[in-house]
């Protein structure tokens, strides 16, 4: 379906994490290395981004992949040495998924962003994370629907004897949908923090 967001499997995701932290690690320690890791990776990641028109067929094509992947080296005069055949695909593959699920997201938004226009609807709200929440980490977006631009409501939660963080940040967007440079202001408590969120909203009404 266009526009909706695929979830990635645990298992895949799992396998990714392993995949990346055996590669990119090597940075620190073997510069040839990590050079040919992530240029092997680049060459799966441009295959699986010729073929792999979603997420399901990244999973499904793993195998082939990894039985491609030594093709796909000595066509660019390079060899697997000693990197792991399955964790260059899997870090190939990570990367292509997350291109898809941002794709995806970026697409779902603009459907919401074009029915909320149609129904004359002036703010859109994308809720806070549960899951960030329980971290400690609150963030709302407020998106105005007229004009493209985005106020960003959040908070972290202070350490010990500490006080939360509030924050706002405004993105603005011009005549072809491209974000402006952002303007971020943090704020001593809630109650100032929401003041400062209406009058930015009020500025954003009274200018659309």
């Amino acid at each position: 379906m266009v526009g909706a967001v695929v979830d990635i499997p645990v298992e895949a995701m799992a396998r990714f994490t392993a995949a990346e932290a055996r590669l990119y690690p090597m940075a620190l320690t073997v510069a040839a290395g990590y050079q040919r890791a992530t240029t092997l990776v680049a060459l799966v990641a441009d295959e699986v981004r010729r073929s792999c028109p979603d997420i399901s067929t990244v999973l499904k094509r793993r195998a082939e992949l990894i039985g491609l992947l030594p093709e796909l080296a000595a066509a660019a005069t390079l060899s697997l040495g000693e990197l792991p055949a399955d964790a260059v695909v899997d870090a190939a593959s990570a990367l292509r998924c997350r291109e898809l699920q941002a794709a995806g997201a970026a697409e779902s938004f603009r459907m919401r962003i074009a029915a909320a226009r149609a129904d004359g609807v002036e703010w859109l709200v994308t809720e806070a994370d549960p899951a960030d929440v329980l971290g400690g980490s609150y963030r709302q977006v407020e998106t105005h629907v007229p004009t493209g631009s985005s106020l960003i409501m959040s908070i972290e939660a202070g350490g010990f004897l500490e006080s939360p963080t509030y924050t706002i940040e405004l993105v603005r967007r011009g005549e072809e949908s491209t974000a402006t440079p952002s303007h971020v202001w943090a704020y001593p408590d809630r109650d100032a923090w929401a003041a400062a969120a209406q009058d930015i909203r009020a500025g954003l009404s009274g200018a659309s």
